[in-house]
């Protein structure tokens, strides 16, 4: 808006200036004229710029306004999330990767424990609370080491330095808040899930692994403990990470990022 309002100024001078055609005559004096017929140019009024003069006003005119089309598309530009880092995990990946199980690993499993199924990978991601019934795609880290992002606003990321459920692990999935030029996505209502809501990961064998909500927490994305949040654990659970707080127009991101923690549960749990 400043630099449509500057631009329209500038026009407005700019039209002032050629409509007034700049000095007014010069009052001379003229005495004893030779003849008749000699002009005096200096008594001549200016009656407007020159060809020159003029193209050169309407270049800069044109400038001015070609300006304030960028600014204005810029600025009115729809917020979103549109390819964040869904956490700052850089050499911190790394560490998780070699502590991660190996990819089809069966861990020993835990005292007391009553689900079998060993590494299966994920499907579609199902949270009926909060109506999230989404796509799996497989990511991991870049060259430089930073977790990747899913490239569209729909899917759910599951990265391969983390388990696979029935690995008995860190199963860490990750969507986007919004996107831009789309709005709200995946997982836009993450920070309304409730502990003991219900988390659901469908495999590809056909079967479904149950998880119950512990806690939804929000990080500073600088500070966030990253090796706690994305590390192998003891137990398996699914972490579900998206982005949240305030959103920085300048460098498109977001200051928090939110984390869903979910344990595995007994098919025949689920509700209880």
């Amino acid at each position: 808006m400043l630099a449509t309002l500057i631009t329209l100024v500038g026009l407005s001078v700019l039209l002032f200036m050629v409509r007034r055609g700049g000095p007014g005559p010069v009052k001379t004096v003229v005495s004893a004229p030779e003849t008749i017929k000699q002009s005096n140019n200096q008594n001549v009024g200016y009656t407007g710029p020159s060809r020159s003069m003029a193209r050169r006003y309407l270049l800069l005119a044109a400038a001015l306004f070609i300006a304030a089309v960028a600014a204005l598309a810029y600025a009115i530009r729809p917020a979103g999330d549109d390819g964040a880092l869904p956490l700052a995990v850089e050499a911190t990946a790394a560490a998780a990767t070699a502590q991660a199980p190996e990819p089809g690993a069966t861990a020993t499993p835990q005292p007391g424990a009553t689900v079998e199924v060993n590494g299966v990978d994920v499907a579609r991601l199902v949270v009926p609370s909060l109506g999230i019934d989404a796509p799996i795609v497989t990511l991991g880290v870049d060259s430089s080491g930073t977790m990747q992002s899913p490239d569209n606003p729909t899917d759910v990321a599951w990265y391969s330095f983390s388990a696979r459920p029935g690995e008995r692990s860190n199963v860490v999935l990750a969507g986007h808040l919004d996107y831009v030029n789309y709005g709200p996505a995946v997982f836009y209502r993450l920070k309304e899930a409730g502990a003991g809501d219900e988390v659901q990961l469908l495999l590809v064998d056909g079967s479904t692994a149950h998880y119950r909500v512990l806690a939804v927490t929000s990080y500073d994305e600088a500070t966030a403990p990253v090796l706690d949040i994305v590390g192998p654990t003891e137990n398996e659970v699914v972490t579900l990470i998206t982005c949240g707080g305030s959103f920085d127009p300048l460098s498109r991101e977001y200051d928090k990022r939110v984390v869903l923690r979910a344990e595995r549960i007994d098919e025949v749990a689920v509700g209880n």
